[in-house]
């Protein structure tokens, strides 16, 4: 039974996670899929960079982390064994935006698990989503008790607003 399943922007593939693991076929054959050798279980969300070179895979399982992968040479490049909420690509492919299990934001490397920038919670709560907005270097954020931010790469609040009613998902479709 799948538990997640996703394409990149490219529609190069479709990858999809079941209890015996991560599958990954090719779109424009669509044959005998690739079982990726992951060190997670339980993969519960699957995201690509904006050119679908790269793949970010987070389990909420008893292996609760996440790992980036080179999707064309299908190449794991890091693992992070520590809970997340969400990681996605930032447009140039060198960061990912983590919403960590203490509920701050983190911009780190794709290539590195070390942090270049941390927001922590705001005095609405710790952080629930987080999500870049493609071709730019802000992201928009959602708070635990509702709230929106868009932060830049820094980690700068440039603008908040409050919501009464729990937001609980950021995305952005390109």
């Amino acid at each position: 039974t799948p538990i997640a399943v996703a394409a990149p922007a490219n529609g190069d593939y479709l990858v999809v996670s079941t209890e015996a693991g991560i599958q990954i076929w090719r779109s424009d054959t669509l044959g005998t899929p690739v079982t990726l050798q992951s060190e997670l279980s339980n993969v519960i969300e699957i995201t690509f960079s904006p050119d679908g070179s790269l793949m970010a895979l987070r389990s909420g399982g008893d292996t609760a982390g996440y790992e980036i992968w080179n999707v064309a040479g299908l190449q794991r490049m890091r693992t992070q064994n520590e809970r997340a909420y969400g990681v996605h690509f930032f447009s140039d492919n060198q960061r990912v935006v983590v919403v960590t299990e203490q509920q701050t934001i983190e911009i780190r490397p794709t290539d590195s698990g070390t942090a270049l920038k941390t927001r922590e919670a705001s005095e609405n709560g710790g952080f629930v989503a987080a999500v870049p907005i493609p071709g730019s270097s802000v992201l928009a954020a959602a708070d635990y008790i509702g709230g929106f931010a868009i932060v830049d790469a820094n980690g700068t609040i440039i603008a908040s607003y409050a919501q009464s009613d729990g937001i609980t998902t950021v995305a952005v479709n390109t």
